[in-house]
């Protein structure tokens, strides 16, 4: 059974730092100013029953706010990707959303490797790259392959 004690200790060896919620959510909050110059926090909410779980995470940058069309760009940036989903939310932040649902016993491995690390870490480039328009998307994953 996936638990909050299990997604914490996956937490500790990807070396994140977190913060347990009195809602029950986990909060993990990280940086990287070379990608995105933006304290991003991403919350993790476990659902457990019997026949599987449910880990939903939801991802804010802190004092951002894209300039432009917001409905325009959420429906651009989910329209080139699937994962993660961009939203609006109620105060008009962006906000970057997944669901995992895990409906039988899996390897611990790949609740760290495919569904925490992924989750975690596609969204910086989500944000990154949200306000750029197509061509300016080509250029940048272009400009990326190459280094």
């Amino acid at each position: 059974m996936i638990t909050n004690e299990f997604i914490t200790e996956c937490l500790d060896v990807l070396e994140l730092s977190y913060t347990e919620l009195p809602s029950g959510a986990i909060a993990v909050s990280f940086r990287n100013d070379e990608i995105f110059a933006h304290d991003i926090v991403t919350l993790i909410t476990v659902t457990s029953k019997e026949d599987g779980a449910a880990i939903e995470f939801l991802s804010y940058a802190f004092d951002y706010h894209p300039s432009g069309d917001l409905l325009e760009m959420v429906n651009r940036h989910n329209c080139r990707t699937y994962m993660p989903c961009a939203i609006i939310d109620a105060d008009g932040d962006v906000v970057f959303k997944r669901i995992c649902l895990i409906t039988q016993e899996v390897n611990p491995v790949y609740i760290l490797e495919g569904v925490l690390r992924p989750n975690l870490y596609f969204v910086i480039d989500s944000f990154a790259t949200f306000e750029m328009d197509d061509d300016q998307l080509r250029s940048h994953r272009e400009s990326m392959e190459s280094e």
